[in-house]
């Protein structure tokens, strides 16, 4: 091999104790690498694994194979994902699980118990904000526990990870009690 073309390096990937993000069957893994482009200053998709259904401690047999120049800093990232749909793109494959339920709610009806249900809100880059997702109407009650909610990742914050959450609220039929973070 050419000493001007570096050397060609393979790199086997393995992953152990993945944590197991479906609900009827094992993750199905696949993994990611992006390399760092100064030029561009941000990272590009390189080389992706194939995908291994239901496995928790997936051996990959694709091999990552790159040109090694001892002189140069190469800045590698993996990523590991759990693909449901191979048709979505990977950014749209994470998902967000919730189980919530609250305690001792202030009484808000005049005749009974309270209606709660949750809001989510998102916050756009233009700095709107629109409901992402609102849970069932939990009737006649002041300590409601709802359903388990699985959202996508892009329906909260476009898959943007660093974004915070502004609010959600607790809504009754016709009051609002806002909590922020």
């Amino acid at each position: 091999m050419d000493d001007e073309l570096g050397t060609e390096v393979e790199i086997s990937i393995a992953c152990r104790n993945l944590a197991d993000t479906d609900v009827l069957s094992k993750s199905d893994p696949v993994v990611v690498v992006f390399e760092f482009c100064p030029a561009l200053e941000d990272w590009r998709e390189i080389w992706r694994s194939e995908t291994i259904q239901n496995n928790l401690n997936p051996n990959f047999s694709r091999k990552l194979v790159l040109q090694y120049h001892f002189e140069e800093q190469k800045k590698l990232k993996f990523a590991v994902y759990d693909v449901d749909d191979p048709n979505e793109p990977l950014r749209h494959q994470d998902e967000i699980t919730f189980n919530i339920s609250a305690k001792n709610l202030d009484k808000k009806d005049i005749i009974g118990l309270s209606d709660p249900f949750l809001a989510f809100y998102r916050l756009h880059e233009n700095g709107s904000v629109t409901v992402a997702h609102r849970t069932e109407v939990i009737k006649n009650t002041l300590n409601p526990s709802w359903s388990t909610m699985i959202l996508p990742v892009r329906l909260l914050c476009n898959g943007d990870l660093n974004r915070y959450v502004l609010h959600f609220s607790l809504k009754f039929l016709h009051s609002l009690l806002r909590l922020f973070s």
